[in-house]
């Protein structure tokens, strides 16, 4: 979310399935090289983020990314953005494309596709 690698999150979970610290480092040099500080590349630096459209965040117990999507769900909640906060326990970064059949990856597509339906047809 923000390219710095810093949350806590991300220095507890340095060897997690799917994504670890070196994935993350290496996505972050091939998608924003020296603009990561941007907020057009990590929205979650942006000085203001009132006005965005309605958020579905879904995070996962035991991903590096975690801490990063808690803090971006309290910015938008905090600029009056309507944010749905969804906390997976126990779950890896990417658990519903590891394990799409198993129960909570199911409910975790439905709740996706409810939260995009309201969007579209408020």
């Amino acid at each position: 979310m923000d390219g710095s690698l810093t949350s806590a999150s991300v220095r507890e979970f340095t060897d997690t399935p799917v994504l670890d610290r070196a994935a993350m480092e290496l996505a972050w040099r091939y998608y924003a090289e020296e603009r990561h500080p941007e907020p057009y590349a990590s929205p979650i630096r942006a000085a203001d983020l009132g006005g965005l459209p309605p958020a579905y965040i879904a995070v996962a117990e035991v991903d590096p990314l975690r801490d990063e999507g808690l803090a971006y769900a309290g910015r938008l909640g905090a600029a009056g953005v309507t944010t749905e906060l969804v906390q997976v326990p126990g779950a890896v970064h990417g658990f519903d494309l590891l394990f799409p059949k198993a129960r909570v990856s199911e409910r975790s597509l439905a709740d996706q596709v409810r939260a995009l339906r309201e969007a579209l047809h408020p």
